[in-house]
């Protein structure tokens, strides 16, 4: 029994895209647990995004050069998209070998939503920054949160 199911095992992304999953996790992980002044561990939450956003960088390279499932263009097919939607609403999709052509665009989605919290972090400590250098047109263009501190 254990041949068969070792048999029936199929590893499809490498160690590097595994790896990056969860230290991805780790990092949000703390991100948010240390995102409030008052947390333990609100001196590791600039950490935990620049440990993201290096992350970040590392799976859009690898999606340009790692294996071959975790290359963007073995997965991320537009065309495939209409005929996979057919098929999940006639019950029966075809089955694919990593992600399928809605996974792809939940895959993209995570990675720009990931991006766009990144960047939005960076613009604050930014403002921060500038605001601690008293430059005053920093003061317009920061969040409310940042100009009442």
């Amino acid at each position: 029994m254990t041949n068969l199911a070792q048999a029936d095992t199929l590893k499809v992304w490498d160690a590097p895209l595994r790896l990056f999953h969860w230290l991805l996790v780790l990092a949000i992980l703390v991100a948010f647990l240390s995102s409030e002044d008052d947390s333990p561990i609100a001196s590791w939450h600039m950490v935990a995004g620049w440990c993201a956003a290096v992350l970040l960088a590392f799976r859009l390279v690898w999606g340009l050069v790692g294996g071959e499932h975790a290359r963007f263009a073995r997965f991320i097919k537009p065309t495939a998209i209409g005929s996979h939607v057919r098929e999940l609403f006639a019950g029966r999709p075809e089955r694919s070998v990593g992600h399928n052509p809605l996974g792809a665009i939940a895959v993209l989605a995570l990675l720009g939503l990931t991006g766009i919290v990144l960047w939005s972090g960076v613009s604050v400590a930014a403002c921060l920054w500038l605001a601690g250098a008293r430059r005053p047109p920093c003061r317009r263009r920061c969040p409310d949160v940042v100009s009442h501190s």
